[in-house]
């Protein structure tokens, strides 16, 4: 699959990026770490090297005959696809301004930042397919929940510092690689992680499992 969820563990090797790409590869990354049951985390790396292709944190999609084709799997991924979105529109706008206009989505999607994520927006949608069939809604329904889902997740307190946080660590190293357990650990030490931790926990209560009448959302005519 595009969404750089890897089907292997070869070490990958980190070029120097953009700040603005390495807010959104922190923004797949933390995502991620919210479905420690369906993907292995392995070794996080961005712009891997041999392609002109962005690749986005070499995560292990670890499957089995049950879990495939499974709706939450493709919503797993699809969360993961709408972050860097969502998180270069926060970085552009700011917190506040995002807390306010996105209750507004998908009547309004002018603040959207699509700079650099095209390949995420086309992934997103052919994801979204299997969703909507399962429970019997338009796509559009799906798609505009799971990216308001993103934005709830990423305005919750420790959640965007740590995005913050996971960039600039990522700029600042000089080593090729960076695995995830290293990365793990280091944000255990963080400030943020009470929070991120609460975050986390309220994020998969509320939002599994997944039901028809949770992936609604009332949409109008543009």
């Amino acid at each position: 699959m595009q969404l750089s969820i890897f089907n292997t563990s070869i070490r990958a090797e980190i070029e120097r990026s953009t700040t603005a790409i390495s807010l959104m590869e922190a923004a797949h990354y933390f995502m991620a770490l919210n479905f420690n049951t369906e993907f292995e985390l392995c070794h996080f790396a961005i712009n891997q090297t041999g392609g002109d292709k962005i690749g986005k944190g070499s995560f292990r999609f670890v499957r089995n005959g049950h879990l495939k084709m499974h709706p939450r799997i493709y919503e797993n991924l699809a969360l993961i696809n709408i972050s860097g979105i969502c998180a270069a529109t926060i970085a552009r706008h700011g917190q506040e301004e995002v807390r306010r206009a996105y209750q507004n989505f998908p009547l309004d999607t002018t603040m959207m930042v699509m700079d650099d994520s095209e390949r995420d927006y086309e992934d997103l949608k052919r994801l979204i397919s299997p969703i909507a069939r399962h429970f019997l809604l338009p796509p559009r329904q799906v798609q505009w929940n799971i990216t308001l889902t993103a934005f709830t997740y990423f305005l919750h307190p420790g959640v965007w510092e740590g995005i913050n946080w996971l960039a600039d660590y990522l700029d600042k190293r000089d080593a090729t690689t960076v695995a995830h357990q290293e990365v793990l650990e280091q944000i255990r030490l963080q400030d943020f992680y009470p929070q991120l931790q609460e975050a986390a926990e309220a994020y998969i209560s509320n939002r599994y499992p997944l039901r028809k009448e949770h992936l609604q959302v009332r949409l109008e005519e543009f």
